[in-house]
């Protein structure tokens, strides 16, 4: 009974609030962001000119979802 009371204060840990979790997710989007960012930069360092261009212009470049979603046609209701 003991070792089960101690392993399970061990194993614990703090409790999740929803001002917990939201300060955990900012920081782990914050360095998700940055880790992401890293990689692309190491990524982009590797590429040839020409291959840098089409990557700056792919990466500018809007989803078929993100250009729907942001057509001001669309969110207004109306079509043509």
């Amino acid at each position: 009974m003991i070792i089960y009371q101690a392993e399970t204060a061990r194993t614990r840990g703090m409790p999740v609030t929803p001002v917990t979790f939201l300060a955990w997710r900012t920081k782990y989007n914050e360095k998700m962001a940055q880790k992401k960012a890293m990689e692309d930069e190491e990524k982009f360092r590797a590429l040839a000119p020409k291959e840098r261009e089409e990557y700056k212009k792919h990466a500018t470049r809007l989803s078929g979802m993100k250009s729907n979603t942001q057509d001001k046609l669309l969110t207004h209701g109306t079509f043509l």
